[in-house]
């Protein structure tokens, strides 16, 4: 544990591209968007393949889940493209929201995007989608790699990356979910609090909580950034302080006004959550509900009861003890992405919803720095893409993934 200790001490101590307060316009020391490129090209290109010759669709799932896409008739190769919650957002792009149906407890702004990309794609909201998600993910990577690059360096933020595209968890950057436009929206937040651009601060903020509802929560690592990196900032007054304070709340209530536009009911996301079993805001209250949930395991990964996501929630936790020592603004953060999202699913759907949490993966980033072998990180690393590769094929034949 000392020699952990001191390895991390010495990275955080070592001599590393540190800007100007404000400043982080000339950190990134060498262009990493070209192997982001020829990942995303060569992932969808397998993904592509995979769907060609090894289709094991899972009927029974298909024809009986809530929401499958095409609503009508049989399996297509865009079904493939579509499981899970990629048909209900592919619903709302198409017809919009129908009150009362179980596809209301899902947020406005990705299938909005994905019906305005449709414009430009002959109105196929399933081409704009996959367009959208993997630029969306695309930059929302790079940018994650350049803050942590920012605060530790080149080599800290390479493997940062590569524990971010290698998790399970990452599939989901690929396809129809919510995680690409979260991840561009929430990195895009934090870079232009770095760089200190105000206009897009404000712009951001309003629209990570119209995406998923864990945005509205980003207001306490909001709360401690400004109380903590910001109490020196002169630039700001008292007015713009506050509006930049609350724009989480502010974002919350113009998701509340586009349900209330269309459904008619403000509150039509919360009274349909009754179809979702034991995915309920209402969890966040419930402490020991969620400590007591923690042993119901019943399979090695399926909605409920998943070991998978119990493990993956344990070994989340070491990185915010490191992050809580050596960068307390992402130690909120990673707080934020970690436990609420664990709390209000009852651990359902983990797997996923930590891909968009790279302060955590810095924090394995740290971790594993002090492994002195290197065929240890390379076990790791396999190990990773074993479980990556399996969902995958998991999650395209409408089998449980996350």
């Amino acid at each position: 544990m000392k020699k952990f200790l001191e390895t991390i001490k010495n990275i955080k101590n070592s001599s590393r591209p540190v800007p100007p307060e404000g400043d982080v316009s000339d950190v990134y020391g060498g262009p990493i968007w070209p192997y982001l490129l020829v990942y995303k090209l060569w992932y969808l290109g397998l993904l592509m393949v995979i769907i060609w010759l090894w289709p094991e669709m899972n009927r029974d799932a298909f024809f009986g889940n809530m929401a499958r896409w095409p609503r009508v008739g049989e399996i297509v190769f865009g079904s493939y493209l579509t499981t899970w919650d990629g048909a209900h957002y592919m619903s709302i792009a198409e017809q919009g929201y129908i009150p009362g149906s179980p596809s209301c407890a899902f947020w406005p702004l990705w299938p909005f995007m994905m019906r305005i990309g449709s414009w430009l794609t002959g109105g196929s909201c399933l081409i704009s989608g996959m367009i959208l998600s993997n630029l969306f993910s695309f930059f929302g990577l790079l940018w994650s790699h350049r803050l942590v690059e920012i605060h530790f360096g080149r080599r800290l933020a390479n493997r940062t990356l590569l524990l971010l595209l290698f998790f399970p968890g990452a599939l989901f950057f690929q396809f129809l979910y919510t995680e690409s436009l979260f991840l561009f929206l929430m990195a895009g937040f934090w870079l232009s609090l770095e760089n200190r651009n105000w206009f897009l601060v404000y712009l951001l903020g309003l629209l990570l909580p119209v995406t998923r509802s864990v945005g509205l929560f980003l207001l306490i690592p909001l709360v401690w950034y400004f109380w903590v990196c910001l109490k020196n900032e002169k630039e700001l007054g008292p007015g713009m302080k506050s509006l930049l304070l609350t724009v989480p709340l502010q974002g919350f209530l113009i998701y509340l006004f586009c349900m209330s536009m269309a459904t008619g009911n403000a509150l039509e996301a919360f009274q349909v959550q009754y179809h979702w079993g034991t995915n309920n805001a209402n969890n966040l209250f419930d402490l020991p509900k969620f400590i007591l949930a923690f042993p119901e395991i019943y399979n090695w990964h399926d909605y409920s009861g998943s070991l998978l996501d119990r493990l993956v929630f344990a070994y989340s936790l070491p990185p915010l003890f490191i992050l809580w020592r050596y960068k307390r603004d992402w130690f909120w953060l990673a707080v934020v992405l970690c436990i609420f999202p664990a709390m209000i699913a009852t651990y359902i759907s983990y797997v996923r919803y930590l891909a968009v949490a790279f302060p955590v993966f810095l924090g394995w980033a740290l971790m594993f720095d002090s492994l002195r072998s290197r065929y240890s990180l390379l076990t790791i690393y396999l190990v990773l893409i074993g479980l990556h590769a399996v969902l995958l094929w998991r999650h395209i034949n409408f089998l449980w993934a996350g």
